[in-house]
């Protein structure tokens, strides 16, 4: 497996999970105020230099 297709694999789309739920339980204990909402613009995965 090359590099490029382990971090395709680490990268999987699948492993990260909604987080509405969560804000929306801690903002109902009044844990927390949504100041801001982000969505991503660009990744950028770089290589360890040698």
């Amino acid at each position: 497996m090359t590099l490029r297709q382990e971090r395709r694999i680490e990268e999987a789309p699948a492993a990260y999970k909604p987080i509405q739920s969560v804000i929306d339980v801690q903002v109902e204990a009044e844990m927390v105020d949504v100041v801001a909402r982000l969505s991503p613009v660009l990744t950028f995965i770089g290589v360890a230099a040698k």
